[in-house]
C-alpha cells in the first residue's frame, strides 16, 4: 500500500454525515480539481476544538491507500486514511 506523508498542509474540515466522521480535505498540487479527502482512523484524532466544518487548518500526519474506504464521490477526488495526525492546528493568514 502507498504512504503519504504531509506536513503543515493547509486543508479544510468537513463532516461526512454517511461516514459520521470529521474529515480533512485539501487540494492536489499541480491539478486544477485534484481533491485528496482524509477519513482519520479514529473520530478522536481530530482535536475537538476543530471539529466544525468548514475551518482552515494546518496538518501533519501520515496517509495511506484503504481498501475498506468508500470510492470517490467525484472526479478529481482521491480517499485516503488517515493513518497518523502528528499534528493539526488553525491556519493563520498572518
Amino acid at each position: 500500500m502507498k504512504e503519504i506523508r504531509v506536513d503543515e498542509q493547509q486543508g479544510m474540515v468537513d463532516y461526512r454525515e454517511d461516514l459520521q466522521k470529521f474529515i480533512i480535505t485539501y487540494h492536489q498540487k499541480e491539478t486544477i480539481d485534484g481533491q485528496i479527502t482524509c477519513i482519520p482512523a479514529q473520530n478522536e484524532m481530530i482535536p475537538r476544538d476543530l471539529q466544525k466544518p468548514g475551518i482552515r487548518v494546518v496538518f501533519s500526519g501520515l496517509l495511506t491507500e484503504d481498501p475498506t474506504l468508500p470510492p470517490p464521490r467525484m472526479g478529481g477526488e482521491q480517499v485516503l486514511l488517515l493513518k497518523e495526525l502528528d499534528s493539526m492546528h488553525l491556519y493563520n493568514k498572518n
